[in-house]
Parts: structure tokens; C-alpha cells; sequence
């Protein structure tokens, strides 16, 4: 779920924003500035349609990781109820086929840009603000996950 928090209402700015600001070679791929601004459009309107309360998925995420089996989806808000829970049914893959369709339904497709997909039955990305790193690793190297990479110096 998309949280309503200042950092992803304002994804869309700060994309818009460091491809404004890249090198026109960088950007030639993608046929001009007009694929910016309806990226940004499209972004912007649909965070801000699906952005929900971050207590709702934190509540869930303790939850999964209190659960010895967690389920390979976990629903939190309204468009898990409305949306999410009736594409349920399908199998992952066919459910991961139809979300990246929609997800990428108002996209420009950038001339040349290949997107490579997540591993399948792996998490690819999550973001958990902490205050202690060592410690938050050895946390969730318990339930079975593992660093594969590195930010900032980090982990």
C-alpha cells in the first residue's frame, strides 16, 4: 500500500524534478519533456487517489511479522478490500501480470528502456526506517530475509 506521507505525495515532484535537471543525452531516450509531464501527471493523481494512513500498513506489517507463515500478500486499506481482494483469486504471477499492466496503463514508454522484473518468491524492496542497523538485521535475518545490496554505504 502506498502510504499518505510527505515523501510519497511528493514522489512525483522530485521525479519530475532530477530528470529536469539531467543531461540532455541522458534524456533523449525518452523523446523530449513531454514524457515527463504526463509521468508526472499520471503519478502525482494517482498517489494522491490511493496515499492511506501509514498506522493501517504498519499495523499490518507487525502483524505479518508476528505470524510463524505469512501469506505472499498482505492487504491493508481500501484498495485491498475494493481492488485487491477480488484479483486475489489469481495465482501470483498472473496477479503481478495484471498490476504491472495497470500500474504502467498511463506510462509513456520510454524508446529503448528495458525494465527488468523482481526474482520470483523474493521480496524486492522495502523500506523500514530504523535506529539501530546491526540490530535490525539480525531482526529480520530470523524470518529468513538477507541483505543482497547496498545504499548509501549501508547494508
Amino acid at each position: 500500500a502506498t502510504m499518505k506521507t510527505p515523501i510519497a505525495l511528493t514522489y512525483a515532484e522530485r521525479y519530475r524534478d532530477l530528470y529536469l535537471q539531467a543531461e540532455p543525452s541522458r534524456k533523449s531516450q525518452y523523446g523530449g519533456d513531454e514524457w515527463i509531464h504526463h509521468q508526472h501527471a499520471a503519478q502525482a493523481k494517482g498517489l494522491e487517489d490511493i496515499a492511506q494512513d501509514p498506522n493501517i500498513t504498519a499495523d499490518k506489517m507487525v502483524q505479518a511479522l508476528q505470524l510463524e507463515e505469512p501469506p505472499t500478500r498482505i492487504k491493508s486499506g481500501t484498495m485491498a478490500k475494493f481492488f485487491f481482494q477480488p484479483i486475489s483469486m489469481l495465482s501470483d504471477k498472473r496477479r503481478d501480470s495484471i498490476l504491472g499492466a495497470i500500474a504502467n496503463a498511463n506510462k509513456l514508454t520510454p524508446r529503448g528502456v528495458v525494465v527488468p522484473h523482481p526474482p520470483a518468491n523474493k521480496i524486492s524492496h522495502i523500506t523500514i526506517t530504523v535506529q539501530n542497523l546491526e540490530e535490525s538485521f539480525e531482526f529480520y535475518e530470523k524470518f529468513g530475509f538477507e541483505a543482497v545490496g547496498e545504499a548509501e554505504g549501508n547494508k
